[in-house]
C-alpha cells in the first residue's frame, strides 16, 4: 500500500518529560513535552508537545495518526519540522483505543474522540506559548490523513474553536466508504480489523496503560465475515461515525446537537485511493460549499490508501512533486487562516494530479459528459476472477465491457453516473463497475484502480430492477490511441462477492464527467 510518508507518524511511548531541542539559532529553545491530559471522561490521552519556544504565543496545528497507528514524537518527523519551521507549535496525540491512550476505539464518533479533542484544544488554551483568540480558545489548525483527516470533520463540527482544518483522505459517508451499495470491501475490511487488534492493546503495554477495540467492531468483522452483511444495528453504529451527519450540523447519538463546520477547509484525497475514493471528497466539498464559499477548497494526487504494485493489473500513477505540491498548500493554508495574513493566496478552487504526474486545476468539476449505454449477460460463477484484494482489475471472460466515446486527449474527471436494469435469476446479484482504459496494443487496466459495485436483493425473479449508481470518482487523462470501455463483471477480488450462483440480464445507460 502506498501511504505519503510525510503524513503518517512512528510509533512511540508517552513519558512525561520536557526536553529542549535547538533546532536552529532561530528557534534554540525549542522544547518537546510528551505526557497526558484527561478526557472528559477522565481516560488518558498520551500527547505531545512541541513548542516553538522564542517566547512569543504561536497558533498550534493538532495532528493525531493513521488507523492503528501511534503518534508521532519526534521534532525532525517532515511534517512536525515544516509546521516548527513556520512558527506553529504542533500538538500530536494518540487516539482513544490506540498507542498509549486508553479507552476504546469509537472510529472518530461525536461521543467519543471529537469530545477528546475538545479537552485537548482546552489543554492547549492553558498554555503560555499558544495564541489565544479569547480565554479558552488558542488559535488551532489540525492535519493529518485517513483516520486523522475524519477526526478533524467531526471536530470542526462539534467545537468552532478550530480555525482552520485540512482532512487528508478523509471520508463523508463511512459505510459508503467500507460497504458501498450494501458490498463489503473485504480486503480492506480483514486488513483494518487485523491492524485495530493488533496495535489497539500491544503499543500501550509497556507504559501500562492500554486501549481496546469498540465492541461493536469485532461484530461488524464477524457479521461481514459470516453474512456477508451487517445487521442494522452495526450499520447505524458506523454511520454515526459520518462527517455528513454534522457537516451542517446534527444530533449526535447520546443526544447532544453539533452546529455543524464554518472554518476554512482544504480537502486532500487520493485518485488511487481504493478506501475512501474521491467521491468522499466530492461530497464534503459539495456540503461545505453553501456554508464556507470559497473557503473550500479540493485537491487531489495520485496516492492515497492505495496499491503500489506495478504491472497489467494496475494502473500507473506518477507521483511526481505531489509531496512538494501538497505541503506548499498546507502551509498557505495555514498563512491565510491560522496568521491571518489576506495577502496569501490559498490556491486553486481544485487542483488534480492526473496519472502522468502533472497538476491542473479547474474552478468547478465539469459539467460536459459523453453517453455511457450498453447490455451485458453476466453470468456468476462465486469465485472471484479479477482483480488484487486492494485494487481493481481488469476482468476475465465473465466480464463483458461497453466502449464509451471519449476522445483521445480528453480528462475524466470526477464521478460518472449510470442507471442500471437489471433481470436477475437468482434472489442474491453482485455487479461491478469499471472504467478501462486499453491502450492501442490491447493492454487494458481500471482507471485509478477503481470498481464501483451494486447488490440487489429480491424475491422477483425474472422480473426488471431499476436502480441508480454513482461511479467512483476519477482523474485520468486519455492518451491518444488509447480506449475508454465500462466494463462490468459478476465479481471482483478487492470486495466480497455474492455467494449464490446466478445469471442476470443488464442493462446501463449513463454519463461520464469529461474535460474536452
Amino acid at each position: 500500500m502506498r501511504f505519503r510518508s510525510t503524513r503518517h507518524v512512528i510509533p512511540a511511548l508517552c513519558v512525561a518529560l520536557v526536553l529542549p531541542l535547538a533546532l536552529s539559532a532561530a528557534r534554540a529553545s525549542t522544547t518537546v513535552e510528551n505526557r497526558t491530559v484527561p478526557s472528559f471522561d477522565g481516560t488518558p490521552i498520551s500527547y505531545t508537545f512541541f513548542s516553538v519556544g522564542d517566547g512569543r504565543r504561536h497558533p498550534v496545528v493538532l495532528m493525531t495518526h493513521g488507523w492503528g497507528g501511534s503518534r508521532t514524537t519526534d521534532p525532525k518527523d517532515g511534517t512536525v519540522a515544516m509546521l516548527l519551521k513556520a512558527r506553529y507549535d504542533v500538538l500530536t496525540w494518540d487516539s482513544r483505543g490506540f498507542g498509549t491512550s486508553g479507552g476504546d476505539v469509537n472510529v472518530d464518533s461525536q461521543e467519543f474522540e471529537a469530545r477528546d479533542v475538545s479537552a485537548l484544544l482546552s489543554f492547549a488554551a492553558k498554555r503560555p506559548d499558544v495564541l489565544l483568540d479569547r480565554p479558552g480558545d488558542p488559535r488551532a489548525g489540525m492535519l493529518g490523513a485517513s483516520y486523522a483527516g475524519g477526526i478533524q470533520l467531526q471536530a470542526a463540527a462539534a467545537d468552532r474553536r478550530i480555525d482552520a482544518i485540512v482532512p487528508e483522505w478523509a471520508w463523508n459517508d463511512l459505510p459508503r466508504s467500507i460497504k458501498p451499495e450494501g458490498v463489503i470491501k473485504l480486503g480492506w475490511d480483514v486488513l483494518l480489523y487485523g491492524d485495530g487488534v493488533a496495535s489497539a492493546t500491544t503499543a500501550g503495554l509497556s507504559s501500562g496503560q492500554t486501549g481496546s477495540l469498540s465492541p461493536t467492531l469485532h461484530q461488524a468483522f464477524a457479521e461481514g465475515v459470516v453474512l456477508n452483511d451487517w445487521t442494522p444495528d452495526v450499520l447505524a453504529w458506523f454511520n454515526a461515525k459520518s462527517p455528513r451527519r454534522y457537516i451542517a450540523g446534527g444530533v449526535t447519538p447520546d443526544g447532544r446537537h453539533i452546529k455543524g463546520i464554518n472554518v476554512p477547509t482544504l480537502l486532500v484525497q487520493g485518485t488511487k485511493d481504493t478506501l475512501f475514493n474521491l467521491n468522499e471528497a466530492i461530497a464534503n466539498y459539495r456540503e461545505l460549499r453553501p456554508v464556507l464559499g470559497d473557503s473550500v477548497k479540493m485537491l487531489w494526487f495520485c496516492g492515497g490508501h492505495s496499491f503500489t504494485g506495478t504491472g497489467p493489473l494496475v494502473s500507473s500513477c506518477e507521483a511526481g512533486n505531489s509531496d512538494a505540491v501538497i505541503n506548499a498548500r498546507i502551509l498557505a493554508w495555514f498563512k491565510r487562516y491560522l496568521d491571518r495574513d489576506t495577502s496569501v493566496n490559498p490556491g486553486p478552487q481544485i487542483e488534480y494530479q492526473l496519472q502522468g504526474g502533472s497538476f491542473r486545476s479547474v474552478d468547478a468539476l465539469p459539467h460536459t459528459t459523453v453517453p455511457i449505454k450498453g447490455s451485458a449477460t453476466v453470468v456468476n460463477l462465486v469465485a472471484p476472477t479479477s482483480g488484487q484484494v486492494l485494487a481493481a482489475g481488469p476482468g476475465n471472460a465473465d466480464s463483458t465491457r461497453i466502449r464509451i466515446a471519449v476522445l483521445a486527449g480528453s480528462t475524466l474527471l470526477g464521478s460518472g453516473r449510470l442507471r442500471v436494469t437489471l433481470t436477475p435469476t437468482s434472489p442474491e446479484t453482485f455487479l461491478f463497475f469499471k472504467l478501462i482504459d486499453t491502450d492501442p496494443s490491447g493492454n487494458a487496466v481500471v482507471v485509478d484502480d477503481q470498481a464501483t459495485p451494486l447488490k440487489l436483493f429480491t424475491t422477483g425473479l425474472g422480473q426488471a430492477h431499476t436502480l441508480s449508481l454513482d461511479l467512483a470518482g476519477v482523474a485520468w487523462s486519455v492518451a491518444p490511441g488509447h480506449t475508454i470501455s465500462l466494463e462490468i463483471s459478476p465479481n471482483s477480488n478487492d470486495f466480497s462477492s455474492s455467494r449464490i450462483p446466478g445469471v442476470s440480464l443488464v442493462t446501463v445507460t449513463g454519463t461520464l464527467p469529461i474535460l474536452p
